[in-house]
């Protein structure tokens, strides 16, 4: 065993020997605080400056000092603009180990509402120009250490701020909160999300938590925050920036007693970010909450859909867009975040000049053709209208291109509205199905080359 003991530890010593120092300029992540640091000394003191990162938010705790392959080094700077812009910070914590901090350090950080400070000498406090704190949060609060403010009120612009001798919750601090029932554990990056008996078989999680009057991103899941919970089967989150998610949502989503099939609910048109976790989508299933009136494109048909109903079935309409392709096909229904939406009306195909043909997916389930759909298509000369269709409305309105219209055999369609194939100049002859009742005004006003037009008897109304 001594042998054992000693040749481990030599190995040890040797591992220890061959890595290699960081030198200055290199870049240290601090796993902790997410925080970014360049190394500006090595030798006698070892030293790090806070660096620039975009993606910072939150609540920030800056450590003292950092560790970087077995190398400890001093926090003893924060960079010109390492903060700047940074509009989801919404909390600081400096410790007294910096004695620098560079012009615009916290500029336009809108968010900014609480910056803890922890120097207690006068002469250790950094000299600072009126652009570091410049555009955050307007009455934002400097907690300096108890019987300090006198120094701090002495201070060339950290004075300008609202200066309270309140501490802030300590790291480890825990807390219920009372809107959402969940609760919480004060850490360097916010607040994590902790193990409770959570009863409920739903719960919406909140991207920010307000304790003690200070606002606190949601950064991290413990791995056991939904131990047990096996009723649990759905979770709500509203995460839109995928820099934002929290840290372990996987690990916390796939313990052991969570229910099968457990959803977790994500904003629209976001569901790629979340996907995007690794192993998220094979421990929950991840589905988009719709309203009527959402949109979203379909990777497969290349389309663009709005929500029109939401209901028995779901419907969507082809919408809007500028579509490049020479030709699309309308599928019979789209998948999209756990949602399987049933196509059932063209509102609109947008402007498509390069678009030559279009088809309809075997068992369309569209049932109207409306305003304008294919006024825009220049190149479109033929369409053939599935049997699924029961109106047509302005839909084909001063296509000059259009020549041949053909309606599928056992064509629903009833109704001919308003303007459908108004100034089609190039249509020579339409032949209407059986089951068509109403033709509406100017149903075929301007259509200079019509020779024919076969009517149907079971027809009661035509418009002017």
């Amino acid at each position: 065993m001594r042998k054992l003991f000693t040749l481990f530890a030599a190995m040890t010593l040797c591992v220890g020997l061959w890595a290699e120092t960081p030198a200055v300029g290199d870049t240290i992540i601090d796993a902790n605080s997410g925080v970014y640091f360049a190394v500006t000394a090595v030798g006698e003191t070892n030293t790090v400056k806070v660096i620039r990162n975009t993606a910072y938010s939150g609540n920030i705790i800056i450590p003292a000092s950092v560790t970087s392959d077995m190398v400890t080094f001093t926090v003893n700077e924060i960079a010109a603009t390492a903060f700047g812009n940074c509009k989801s910070l919404y909390s600081i914590d400096i410790p007294a180990s910096v004695a620098s901090i560079g012009d615009n350090g916290f500029r336009t950080c809108s968010g900014l509402a609480n910056i803890a400070v922890h120097w207690t000498e006068s002469g250790k406090i950094p000299s600072i120009t009126s652009t570091v704190f410049q555009g955050i949060a307007s009455g934002a609060k400097l907690h300096i250490p108890a019987g300090t403010k006198a120094i701090y009120n002495a201070a060339s612009q950290w004075k300008t701020l609202s200066i309270t001798e309140e501490q802030m919750p300590a790291v480890g601090e825990r807390f219920e909160d009372a809107t959402s029932g969940l609760k919480f554990e004060i850490c360097a990056m916010g607040v994590k999300l902790i193990a409770n008996t959570y009863q409920a078989t739903s719960y919406t999680i909140p991207t920010q938590v307000t304790y003690k009057s200070i606002t606190y991103g949601v950064a991290v899941f413990a791995s056991d925050a939904f131990q047990g919970c096996s009723q649990l089967a759905d979770i709500t989150v509203s995460w839109t920036d995928a820099a934002q998610l929290p840290k372990n949502m996987t690990e916390a989503l796939s313990v052991i007693g969570c229910a099968t099939g457990t959803k977790l609910h994500v904003p629209t048109g976001k569901i790629e970010i979340y996907e995007a976790v690794e192993g998220l989508k094979e421990v929950v299933t991840i589905v988009e909450d719709y309203e009527v009136g959402d949109m979203f494109r379909d990777a497969a048909s290349g389309l663009r859909f709005k929500v029109i109903a939401l209901g028995t079935p779901d419907t969507v309409a082809v919408a809007n867009d500028m579509y490049t392709e020479t030709s699309y096909t309308i599928p019979v229904s789209v998948t999209r975040g756990g949602h399987t939406f049933v196509v059932s009306e063209i509102r609109s195909f947008g402007v498509s000049s390069t678009l030559t043909a279009l088809y309809f997916a075997e068992g369309s389930q569209v049932t109207k053709i409306g305003y304008e759909a294919f006024n825009n298509c220049p190149a479109l000369t033929s369409l053939t209208i599935p049997a699924s269709v029961i109106d047509i409305t302005k839909a084909f309105k001063d296509n000059k291109a259009l020549q041949s219209i053909t309606f599928a055999e056992g064509s629903q369609l009833t109704t001919i509205g308003e303007s459908a194939f108004d100034g089609c100049t190039a249509l020579p002859s339409v032949n209407l199905p059986a089951n068509v009742t109403t033709i509406g005004k100017n149903a075929f006003y301007g259509c200079s080359a019509l020779q024919s037009i076969t009517i149907p008897a079971g027809v009661t109304t035509i418009g002017e």
